[in-house]
This record gives structure tokens, sequence and C-alpha cells, in this order.
């Protein structure tokens, strides 16, 4: 299919984009990392309910995961980009989750948009409780600290449908709401592994990244493995496209716990 014009002084031809498919093909759940757990769901934010706009990625080692994040320099920084930093400066850039919405960026949305964003943050880490690998807790029974980061991508400007949010985030909890808190959980997992909330099979790590997506034609994501100095390390990423802004990072930048 193709369309052309032979006005005067005018010759173009327009072709339809190539398609993209290629791009991503199934991967061997052995090539990915272990100790994770992924998950995407359809939570709301999206108006067509076959479409994933939620995701959350939790490692599920007994220690949490050493974590760095690369920020805007942008003096009007979104309330995910606000959140996600103060999570790692208080946790000494140790976290145990990440916690991604698509459909709705969270920006420019002033007070409500980083209450939204730290109660999705507070609500991650309710999940990973219920794995029974979260921290420890103060002597008042709260958490000393938040260990999951949040991020959001989508339209500017709006608020998140938080309610629909945080019960898309519940849903991928292996516990029911009546389990004591802190009780760690025998986790019941269907006879199917990849119809389980969270999983670390192809296709929960395709879920999640299926979730990161908006204008994208195609899921992000890869699985590496390399051997060196005897043994076989594995890497596994997704991501996003950047079709429509211009992003502008500063340096990497692992902080230090306070006090620390």
């Amino acid at each position: 299919m193709s369309s052309s014009s032979s006005k005067p002084g005018l010759q173009f031809s327009m072709n339809p984009p190539p398609p993209k498919a290629h791009h991503h093909q199934p991967i061997p759940a052995a090539a990915f990392p272990r100790g994770f757990l992924l998950g995407g769901t359809h939570a709301g934010v999206k108006k067509s309910a076959t479409v994933a706009d939620l995701a959350l990625a939790v490692s599920a080692t007994a220690h949490p995961a050493a974590a760095a994040g690369v920020f805007t320099r942008n003096a009007v920084a979104a309330a995910p980009v606000l959140v996600s930093s103060q999570v790692l400066e208080d946790s000494g850039a140790r976290v145990r989750s990440v916690v991604v919405n698509s459909g709705c960026a969270n920006a420019v949305t002033g007070k409500r948009g980083l209450e939204d964003a730290w109660s999705m943050v507070r609500a991650a880490d309710d999940v990973v409780r219920t794995l029974g690998t979260a921290s420890g807790s103060s002597n008042t029974g709260a958490p000393m600290h938040c260990e999951s980061l949040v991020m959001s991508t989508g339209v500017i400007g709006q608020p998140l449908p938080i309610d629909r949010i945080l019960r898309g985030i519940a849903s991928f909890s292996f516990s029911s709401p009546s389990q004591a808190e802190g009780q760690q959980v025998q986790l019941q997992l269907p006879e199917d592994a990849s119809a389980a909330p969270l999983g670390s099979t192809f296709a929960h790590w395709e879920r999640a990244a299926r979730a990161f997506m908006t204008t994208d034609t195609f899921p992000k994501l890869r699985a590496r493995s390399f051997a060196a100095g005897g043994r076989t390390y594995r890497l596994g990423g997704m991501s996003k496209g950047a079709g429509m802004i211009h992003p502008d990072m500063g340096a990497l930048a692992v902080p230090h716990k306070k006090g620390g």
C-alpha cells in the first residue's frame, strides 16, 4: 500500500513503515537473571481492558538488590522522579521492587501527584512483604524505609486513577488481605506457572515489558548471558521507546544512605 502525488513541483511517495515484529522474539526463561519475579496487568489506566498498563518487578532474594538511577535534569521533574530519587537516598541504594504504570505520566500534578507516587511505593512494598522477603520494621511496627521505586509514563498534566492502580498493585500479591501482616506466605502457584500474578517465565517478563508501552509498536525486552571467572552471569533488561521526548539525563549516581 502506498500513495503518491504528481502535482506540479511536488513529487513524493509514501509507504507504510516496515514491520517491527522481528525485533521481539521469545526468550528462553533460563536466559533471564534468577531471583526476580515480574508481572503485568490491566489496572484501568488505559481504556482497553486487553492492554497491560501496570507492571511490577520484585527482587525475591533474601537481601535487597543494589540499585542506581539516572534522573532528568529538568527543573520540572515529575512526581515519580522525585519520589524514586528519595527512595534511593533513604534506602542507601537498596531496593526490592519497581512498580510502573503507563497511560498517565503523573507529571505536573503537584502535591496530589507526590502523594499518589508514594501510595504506589507503599502498595508495592506491601506486595513484597507477602513474599516474606521484606526488611525488618522499626519499634513502631512501620517499615524502616520504603524499598520500591515508582515510574510512570504517558499523558502529562492529568492525575493518576490512583484507586484503580492501587487495586492493580494489590492483585500481584500471593496472599489474601486477611493474612497477618509480616507473616511469611506459602506461595500457592497455579499448575500453569505462567498464570501466576508474578513469576519468572518469559510470559511474565513479556507482560511486564508490554505494560511499559504507550505508542511503542513492540515491547523492548532482552536477555543475555556471559561467562567470566568460571561462572555464568545473566542480564535482563526492558525499556520503553522515547520517540516523542528528548531526555536530558544527569550522570549515573548511586546515593549513599543518610548517616552511613
